[in-house]
Order: C-alpha cells, then sequence, then structure tokens
C-alpha cells in the first residue's frame, strides 16, 4: 500500500485530475454548443480548405487530422482532445480572442468563453511542463480558483459543483495511482525531450559538416576550373600576345621569303628530329632551337616547334 500523499503532492493530484478530467468534458460541452454534433461533418466538409491550410501551416497534424476526416465513419467530438477542440473553435468561429492571445493567461477581468478557453490551455501546458509532484499551496489555490471559475462558465453549474466536491474529496489508493501514473508519464516526456535535444544537437553537427563539405567542394571546383584552364592554354595571355605580334611581322616578311629547297629540307630535318622526340630546350651557345628558328625568320619550324613546346607543358 502507498503511504498517504503530503499536502503538496495532494495539491498536485487534484489539479491534474481537474485538467485531466473535468476540464475537458467542460471544453466539450462549449465546443457542442459550436459545433452541434449532427452538424459536425458537413460542417468540417464545408470548412475543409481552411483546415487542409492549418495541415500545411503544421497547426494540425497528421493524426488530428484523421479525426476529422476518418475514413471510416463520421467524425465524433468525444474523439477530439482539448488542443483540437480549441483549435477548432480559434479558427472557425467568431469567438472573443483574449486580449494577450490564446497563449497567454488571460487577465482576471476577461471572462467570456475565449479567454477561459486560454486559460484550461495555458494551466494544463503548466503541468505538463511542471518537473515535480509537488505544488505549493498558494499556487495551488490560486490556479483552482482560475480553472474551476472557467470550467464552471463553459460546463454550467453541474460541473461547478463537480470542482468544488473535487477540491475536498479524499484520495484514495486510485487517486495516488493515477498520481503515480501521471508521474511516470512526465518522467518519459523528460526523457523524450533529451532525446529529442540530442537528436537536434547531431542534426546541427551534421548540417555544420555538410556545410563545409560544400564550401570544399566549391573550393576544389574553383582549383579544377583554373587548372583546366591552364591546361587548355598554358601560355600566359600577355605572351600569346606578344607571340602573336611576332608571328604576325613574321608572316609579312615571309611574304617576302622565297623558299628554297634549303629552307624545305630544314623543316624535314626538324619533324624528323621531334618525331624521335629530340630536346627542343637543348641549348647551343645559350639559344634554344625556337630562339635561333625566330632569329633567322624561319616561321614553319617556329610554329612547329611552339606546337611541340605546348603538347609538353600539358603532359
Amino acid at each position: 500500500m502507498m503511504a498517504p500523499l503530503l499536502e503538496e503532492e495532494e495539491n498536485y493530484v487534484r489539479l491534474a485530475l481537474l485538467l485531466k478530467g473535468v476540464s475537458p468534458r467542460a471544453v466539450r460541452t462549449y465546443f457542442d454548443r459550436e459545433f452541434p454534433p449532427t452538424h459536425l461533418p458537413s460542417t468540417l466538409n464545408t470548412n475543409y480548405n481552411t483546415l487542409y491550410d492549418l495541415k500545411l501551416k503544421r497547426v494540425l497534424n497528421q493524426a488530428q487530422w484523421n479525426l476529422l476526416f476518418p475514413r471510416n465513419g463520421v467524425p465524433v467530438s468525444t474523439t477530439f482532445d482539448v488542443t483540437l477542440m480549441i483549435c477548432l473553435i480559434r479558427n472557425l468561429t467568431s469567438v472573443t480572442q483574449p486580449i494577450n492571445g490564446f497563449d497567454s493567461l488571460p487577465l482576471p477581468v476577461e471572462t467570456t468563453p475565449g479567454p477561459d478557453l486560454a486559460r484550461i490551455k495555458w494551466y494544463r501546458n503548466i503541468l505538463a511542463h511542471h518537473d515535480s509532484n509537488k505544488m505549493a499551496t498558494g499556487d495551488f489555490n490560486t490556479a483552482w480558483s482560475n480553472i474551476s471559475d472557467a470550467v464552471s462558465r463553459l460546463g454550467g453549474q453541474p460541473m461547478n459543483q463537480e470542482c468544488q466536491e473535487l477540491k475536498v474529496k479524499i484520495l484514495d489508493q486510485s487517486n495516488q495511482e493515477i498520481m503515480l501514473e501521471i508521474k511516470q508519464s512526465q518522467e518519459k516526456i523528460k526523457e523524450l525531450g533529451q532525446t529529442v535535444d540530442i537528436l537536434g544537437t547531431k542534426h546541427s553537427e551534421v548540417t555544420e559538416n555538410l556545410r563545409k563539405l560544400q564550401v570544399s567542394h566549391n573550393s576544389l571546383q574553383t582549383e579544377h576550373t583554373e587548372v583546366t584552364e591552364l591546361l587548355r592554354d598554358p601560355i600566359p595571355w600577355n605572351i600569346r600576345d606578344q607571340i602573336k605580334e611576332e608571328l604576325k611581322t613574321w608572316t609579312e616578311d615571309d611574304k617576302m621569303f622565297i623558299e628554297t629547297n634549303g629552307a624545305k629540307s630544314h623543316v624535314k630535318v626538324v619533324e624528323l628530329l621531334l618525331k624521335h622526340e629530340a630536346d627542343c630546350n637543348i641549348k647551343w651557345r645559350g639559344l634554344t632551337p625556337l630562339d635561333i628558328a625566330s632569329r633567322e625568320n624561319h616561321t614553319n619550324i617556329v610554329h612547329l616547334l611552339q606546337k611541340i613546346e605546348i603538347i609538353f607543358m600539358r603532359r
């Protein structure tokens, strides 16, 4: 048998029973007034586009969507939780929004249905994130007053009476077992939250690594492009311009040059030497074959030597 609960533990259990047992029925009572059960399917179908937009915005998840538009049968409010009912009331009715919105605790003077729904939603979130199974008596009394008043206005006098009885009733073994289940659920939720945090951290690390890989990839692409450009044209642009000017001059001079059998023989000799991979960079008296051919205006030989030089640089 479990030991008797301390006062602060009883406060927590009573508030949990109020929020998880009584308040959902109060919200459903108001919901059924706004969406009469016999008209609920047609109302949802009429507002299909609005609801689908909420799904795209992830206001509604797939599980909630399946309840609104089940494959078999028709939707019924008894399958809707507090979150889904408040979502539909907010988006499909003309309910007055609290001054500070539905995600904050409304002011005490706000007592219309919209603020009352927001109160219940706010305290349910507080309880879900409460990291202890205890609650100070002062905090309990304030929360109980706010929640029970909202429940009474939404659900009517019978629920007001139920709230009063729950506050003073003796908590038996079954209530203590509920307390234990609530605590275990909280611990599981906390573990899931820690797992989500770890996964989020790992996801961030993977994203950063991918970003670094992308930067490296871009850098390699740039270097590859530069190398390809160099291989495609190994002679610097400024030197190439000079060579073009020289060749232009030699070409003009060639027009005045009468090719002799000796000149033709020189070309054939150079072609033969190059065919057998002769070293075209060897120097004689400090001059390479290209230097000598240039000096002597042997344009054909210059072209041959340049071609071999480019092929050599690309290897």
